[in-house]
């Protein structure tokens, strides 16, 4: 490896380190907070984002996804591929 993929190699360990004990401090913060019920509150809003994430990138997909395999029919029929 070189130098400079050594370092990113180095600053991306580091910014793993740096989110492991961000989460850490945010679960102990979370316990101290409310325990439970602030937690489960939390959790129903990182879900709520999560899904809002997968459904805006269905919404950006389905139209390649359709358009993709109307292209492929249209060359497999055209091509005639089967015979």
């Amino acid at each position: 490896m070189g130098f400079e993929e050594e370092a990113v190699v180095q600053l991306i360990n580091s910014d793993f380190r740096d989110l492991s004990v961000a989460a850490n401090q945010l679960a102990n913060h979370v316990v101290k907070l409310g325990g439970i019920g602030f937690g489960a509150s939390f959790f129903g809003l990182i879900a709520a984002i999560a899904a809002m994430y997968v459904l805006f990138l269905f919404y950006l997909l389905l139209p390649y996804l359709l358009y993709l395999s109307v292209i492929t029919k249209f060359l497999n029929s055209s091509l005639n591929f089967s015979d």
